[in-house]
């Protein structure tokens, strides 16, 4: 059976042992997305696994002497069975400030569609949807909107790690580095945190 593991970032609940992979495959250069420390412990149980990466995606594992092979729009090729095509170009937009970046998602044997960090329509209809739910890009409304759009079988929640208790993510991040230029001071608060204004 054929087993590809998409985008293992930072924020990803790799289990040590995920098995005989196919592909590893990478949408995208943002660390929640593609983190070269838990391919590395990926990489001692799966020393021969063909990996595949969007152009920032591989300059951040080639900065780390990890090659790849470069997945594009309709970029299609096969792996153990399954024929696997690059779609899309450019992750959504976080901010007018904030640095672009390019997105491939991944549409796998024209059945299920990983859009990676854009909501980005699939060239077919697809049966299975993961679907981002979270993130400084994207509100619930709009997911369920692009869903609608979309019109899978299935659908399945992604992009929600920073959702988790002990992760505050980009929501404060970008506030933080974008709004101080506007002489508006952002400071994320604990639970149980007070301070004086």
């Amino acid at each position: 059976m054929a087993r590809v593991l998409i985008d293992p970032g930072a924020w990803s609940d790799v289990p040590d042992d995920v098995g005989d992979l196919s592909a590893i495959c990478y949408t995208h250069e943002h660390a929640d997305h593609v983190d070269p420390k838990v391919l590395t412990r990926v990489l001692e149980k799966q020393k021969n696994v063909a990996i595949y990466a969007n152009s920032g995606a591989a300059r951040v594992l080639s900065e780390r002497n990890m090659n790849s092979n470069l997945i594009e729009d309709n970029t299609k090729f096969e792996v153990a069975g399954l024929e696997i095509q690059g779609v899309g170009n450019e992750h959504a937009i976080l901010h007018h400030e904030w640095p672009k970046c390019a997105n491939t998602g991944l549409l796998i044997n024209s059945r299920f569609f990983y859009p990676g960090d854009a909501l980005t329509l699939p060239p077919v209809q697809v049966e299975i949807l993961a679907l981002p739910v979270a993130g400084p890009w994207v509100r619930v409304g709009e997911a369920i909107d692009y869903c609608l759009q979309v019109k899978p079988r299935f659908a399945f929640p992604v992009h929600d790690g920073m959702l988790k208790d002990d992760r505050l993510g980009s929501a404060h991040r970008l506030p933080a580095e974008i709004l101080p230029k506007y002489g508006i001071e952002f400071s994320a608060l604990l639970p149980g945190q007070s301070i004086e204004i």
